[in-house]
């Protein structure tokens, strides 16, 4: 955008040129001439008038900078939408875990509860197994 700005300001161009010169001077008797000879050059150029077309390019690189922070917007969007993704994957997880373990549990106890009824003769072998089956 500071680019497509730098358009509206005025460019300056700096030179330099240095040199040593030696000639002789035609004269009655004839003159050696040694000299040094330096010459600075500065221009400015400002574009007054371009049709628009300063005024484009500046309206264009706005645009490329709406579409790149949009851009960055949505890669933030996509790691942020996995990380919660994965969060909830972990806590979905833990609570399959903890559920498994209870069911394990309360199988544990129904079995427990089926021998014990097989000890006292409330109930039969094939019943104190299937309770221990899980059936």
């Amino acid at each position: 955008m500071g680019r497509a700005e730098s358009a509206y300001f005025p460019e300056a161009g700096f030179g330099v040129e240095a040199g040593y010169q030696k000639f002789w001077f035609q004269s009655d008797p004839p003159l050696l001439v040694e000299q040094w000879e330096v010459l600075l050059q500065v221009s400015l150029t400002w574009t007054l008038l371009d049709f628009g077309r300063r005024g484009n390019a500046l309206d264009a690189a706005r645009q490329r900078l709406r579409v790149a922070n949009l851009l960055s917007n949505r890669e933030i969007q996509d790691i942020v939408f996995a990380v919660e993704k994965a969060y909830f994957a972990l806590d979905a997880a833990y609570a399959m875990v903890s559920a498994a373990e209870q069911n394990l549990a309360r199988a544990i106890s129904v079995a427990d509860a089926a021998e014990g009824r097989r000890e006292l003769g409330l109930a039969t072998r094939p019943d104190a197994l299937l309770a221990t089956l899980g059936g």
